[in-house]
């Protein structure tokens, strides 16, 4: 990746050839693990030098602009500033790069994942640092640097892959894959001499290329075979190379994080709405067993007079197979209300497996819905399409958050419903604008309803009005009346009187329609 040996090392060559030293006007930091140099050239030019202390994507890159934000900026290390950085070097086969300051103090660029981090040291022993200030300071900075085995006994190499491990185990992978790639099955290759000639190509590189497939990016300073699939772009120098990668690499992962987010989010949504599938046909398979229970309600009137008052269970043999089956009753009350009990049981439930069907009928519509979204999401790869469907997803949940029963009735109108009478006060007197439409069934009690339009200067039809009407008396006591009086008028109408209990109004200019009681569908 990014943090490779080869590329610090040709980025480190970079900057020493740009100039011969860099005044520190400035330190500061944007955003975690990014660091900035606000530098001034030896020529008198402005320069920006961005450290990237993230895992994995350690790295270096100079800007000759920046945008710095007015706000959330994090000033760092106030004693080197108005110093200069006279050198800067790699140490040889690690990922460790020095800035030499003019005041003999050293800041010191960790970018291996293991200890990623920025020093400032003196004298060997490190006086400041950007993480983790109190396991690092006052301790000597060669106690952090990778031990390397000298005493491992030299093993001959009997295949490329084992001749990298022993002579150039800093390489990297990407690297080492495509050596392994071009040259394995080739016995005529020398791993001496064939290998030391591509090393070269790494230490002075002609190429500065990223291989791309819009989900991976990859870095590289010579052709690689084992992404020859991919797309690429080759660069000028290894500066636009590094700046090109990590701006890239950072606009995928935020858009993978998005999409991450709203595939997690759509899989929710599809196993609840699976769970509820699920439920609601386990309640009609109940429902359809429901004949067991006017057969009760039957044995019990033909054996009115053989039961005793006061039992809990009855136990029936069946004249014709003989059988026995106990039906349970309640001692409290007759035989025959009990009977009774049995019949409403089995007519409630008989009743219920049309408005059951009716749901699972609805689910299967949204599950459909869902699943068409899910296979459009995984398809979607346009940054600012997803980054829309983030936000509507965001308002989504923002509005499932909400004490409110919300209904989409049109492209432009939703209507939103209290539960209780302190949601009732809240959607009236905060979530209702002035023109809203607000509704309440006449005569009797109930929810606040709002017709809400999403843009203020429509005017709704006579049919999203009655819809508002019938849901308004869906969610009252007179949800199982006809012909129920609602009566509406704007918002901006509705009054509340000081001293008013929760959930009580006044309304003023209001008109009076019937509408049977109705919810939307979905």
């Amino acid at each position: 990746m990014i943090n490779n040996y080869f590329i610090l090392k040709a980025q480190v060559d970079y900057l020493k050839n740009l100039s011969s030293s860099y005044l520190i006007k400035n330190v500061f930091s944007t955003e975690k693990n990014l660091i900035v140099f606000h530098l001034l050239t030896d020529n008198g030019i402005e320069a920006y030098l961005t450290l990237i202390l993230e895992k994995y994507l350690e790295c270096l890159f100079i800007e000759d602009d920046k945008s710095i934000p007015a706000k959330n900026i994090l000033y760092l290390f106030d004693n080197v500033l108005n110093t200069s950085i006279v050198d800067i070097r790699i140490e040889d086969k690690n990922r460790i790069v020095t800035l030499e300051l003019s005041d003999s103090r050293s800041i010191v660029f960790f970018a291996f994942p293991k200890y990623s981090n920025l020093f400032v040291s003196k004298d060997g022993v490190i006086t400041d640092c950007y993480s983790d200030k109190a396991a690092y300071l006052n301790t000597q900075i060669d106690a952090l640097l990778p031990k390397r085995n000298t005493d491992a006994t030299s093993v001959e190499s009997t295949d490329i892959a084992s001749f990298l491990k022993n002579n150039y185990s800093y390489i990297g992978k990407q690297y080492r894959e495509d050596i392994i790639q071009r040259f394995e099955s080739d016995e005529s290759v020398k791993y001496e001499s064939e290998i030391a000639e591509y090393i070269n190509t790494l230490l002075t590189p002609k190429k500065f290329m990223l291989y791309n497939n819009e989900e991976t990016i990859v870095p590289s300073l010579t052709p690689l075979l084992v992404y020859d699939n991919y797309t690429r772009e080759e660069h000028n120098d290894i500066n636009e190379l590094i700046t090109h990668f990590y701006r890239r690499y950072k606009f995928y992962s935020s858009r993978k994080e998005i999409k991450n987010s709203l595939t997690d989010s759509v899989d929710a949504k599809i196993k609840r709405t699976k769970s509820r599938i699920s439920n609601l046909q386990t309640a009609i398979t109940e429902a359809g067993n429901s004949d067991k229970f006017k057969r009760y309600g039957d044995i019990l009137f033909s054996n009115i007079h053989n039961i005793e008052k006061g039992l809990g269970v009855y136990e029936h043999t069946d004249e014709e197979t003989g059988e026995k089956e106990k039906i349970k009753l309640n001692p409290l009350i007759s035989v025959s209300n009990n009977a009774t009990n049995y019949y409403n049981k089995y007519k409630g439930m008989k009743n219920s497996v049309a408005e059951l069907e009716k749901k699972v009928k609805v689910l299967n519509k949204e599950l459909t819905v869902l699943e068409k979204q899910r296979e459009v999401l995984i398809a979607e790869n346009n940054f600012k399409n997803l980054k829309k469907m983030s936000k509507t997803e965001e308002k989504e949940m923002e509005t499932e958050k909400l004490p409110f029963r919300i209904f989409k009735i049109d492209e432009k109108f939703e209507v939103w419903v209290g539960k209780d009478s302190a949601s009732n006060d809240l959607l009236t007197m905060k979530y209702a604008s002035q023109y809203d439409l607000w509704f309440h069934v006449r005569g009797s009690s109930g929810s606040h309803t709002i017709l809400k339009f999403l843009d203020k200067n429509l005017t709704p039809e006579k049919s999203l009005i009655l819809q508002a009407a019938a849901i308004a008396a869906y969610y009252s006591k007179a949800r199982n009346g006809k012909h129920v009086p609602v009566a509406y008028c704007e918002r901006k109408y509705v009054k509340k009187r000081k001293g008013f209990n929760q959930g009580a109004v006044v309304m003023e200019k209001e008109k009076v329609i019937f509408v049977d009681p109705n919810v939307p569908e979905s």
